[in-house]
This record gives C-alpha cells, sequence and structure tokens, in this order.
C-alpha cells in the first residue's frame, strides 16, 4: 500500500500507514523505513527525512542497506545538499557485497550527479 501511495504522490498516507503501524506495535522492517524515507525526501523535506533515519539507527532489527543509502543520496542531490549526498554515497560503497553489479550502476550514476567523477 505504501508503494501505492508513493506512485500516487499521496505522501500524507505513507506517513498514515507509518502511524498505524507504530500504535499497533507492528514492527517497520527495512523496506518500510526505505518507504518512509523516500516519501518524506520527495516532500522535499530535509529533515523529516533525517528523523526517519534517526529513528531507524537504534532499531536493532534493521540494517540501513545500500539502497537506503542510494535514496538517500538521490533526495539530497534533488534538494541541492551535495555534501550531504557524497557522504551517503560513501555509505553506499561500503555496502555492496557479492557480486551484484545493480548497486554499482546506482553508485556511479549517483556519483555522476553529483559531479563526482572519482
Amino acid at each position: 500500500m505504501m508503494t501505492l501511495y508513493m506512485n500516487l504522490k499521496e505522501y500524507d498516507k505513507v506517513d498514515s500507514i507509518i502511524s498505524e503501524m507504530m500504535e499497533k506495535n507492528i514492527q517497520l522492517d527495512i523496506y518500510s523505513y526505505n518507504i518512509w524515507l523516500s516519501s518524506r525526501g520527495s516532500q522535499g523535506s530535509e529533515e523529516r527525512m533525517e528523523q526517519v533515519f534517526e529513528q531507524m539507527k537504534p532499531d536493532r532489527t534493521v540494517n540501513p542497506n545500500w539502497t537506503t543509502f542510494s535514496m538517500m543520496a538521490t533526495m539530497y542531490i534533488k534538494m541541492g545538499q551535495l555534501e550531504k549526498a557524497e557522504a551517503c554515497l560513501k555509505k553506499v560503497e561500503s555496502r555492496i557485497t557479492g557480486r551484484d553489479r545493480i548497486p554499482y550502476h546506482y553508485l556511479l550514476s549517483l556519483c555522476g550527479n553529483v559531479g563526482n567523477k572519482e
């Protein structure tokens, strides 16, 4: 449902679902957090996106992955926060494991958007 609301740009409904989950003590997983981060970032709210990330950090059941930081870097780029985007990109790079090429495509594309040729 949250993905549907994201695609429809009904970000308030994403917040409503997250609130309902919290009220009912339903544990958020990495996917819920990532959608919530994306929703907040899509609204252009750096502070609200960072709030969600701060809530995610102490949750021992969730480990932010390369997707988390890639999405945050994308949002920071859109907001013009290139230093914060670069910090996220370093975290993307450190979380890529195995032989999966997809994260590298995202990383290279985002580094290009930031203007980082290295």
